[in-house]
């Protein structure tokens, strides 16, 4: 009788690790379709959501070097804009970049050429909703913005 019992009770905890592991360990983040006003309507509301959104992007973003923000490019969408940085695994090819370029100065005296991103370029991005700090002069100021996992051209 122990052993009829044993191995039903044995088949159900294997079910419910499996379950678990598949529900909360290995879960693949869920992307929610949205649009850059929604988000710039109530920012905090979407720290730490994965979104997708489309849009134009625009950067690098030049700011005085008295100026920190926690991302380096933007994303426009009907006349509203956020903030994006791009995690280490997202490859921007060429394909994303204009020929338009500065030449700038680095510490050291020599120079680099940094190219800006096509803006005309449409695009969807899959990313993490973050909340950052801009430093300057004065104390810091709480910042929203999107940290992109993927992007793609539409």
């Amino acid at each position: 009788m122990g052993k009829k019992i044993t191995i039903p009770a044995t088949a159900c905890i294997v079910i419910t690790v499996v379950v678990f592991l598949e529900l909360h360990v290995f879960r693949l983040p869920t992307y929610q379709t949205t649009t850059v006003s929604i988000i710039t309507s109530d920012p905090y509301a979407w720290v730490n959501k994965t979104v997708i959104l489309e849009g134009n992007l625009d950067g690098p973003i030049m700011t005085p070097s008295d100026l920190s923000l926690p991302y380096d490019y933007e994303l426009n969408s009907s006349g509203q804009t956020i903030g994006l940085s791009f995690s280490t695994s997202v490859n921007l090819s060429k394909s994303f970049y204009s020929d338009q370029y500065i030449d700038a100065a680095t510490g050291n005296g020599s120079s680099v050429r940094i190219y800006f991103l096509d803006s005309s370029l449409t695009v969807r991005i899959y990313g993490v909703g973050k909340e950052g700090e801009i430093h300057s002069h004065s104390p810091p100021r709480v910042t929203y913005y999107i940290e992109t996992e993927k992007i793609e051209r539409v």
